[in-house]
C-alpha cells in the first residue's frame, strides 16, 4: 500500500524532473547554436 503523501511527492518530483529535462534540452540547443556561431565567426576572420 502506498501512502497519499508518497503519491503526491512522487508526482511533484516527476513534474520537477520534466521541467529540468526541458531546461537541459533548451540549454543544449543554445550551446549548439553558440558553438556554430563561434565556428562561423572564426572561419570569416
Amino acid at each position: 500500500m502506498r501512502s497519499p503523501e508518497l503519491e503526491s511527492e512522487n508526482k511533484a518530483l516527476r513534474q520537477r524532473m520534466e521541467g529540468a529535462r526541458t531546461r537541459v534540452h533548451d540549454l543544449m540547443q543554445r550551446l549548439t547554436f553558440l558553438e556554430e556561431q563561434a565556428r562561423d565567426n572564426g572561419a570569416h576572420k
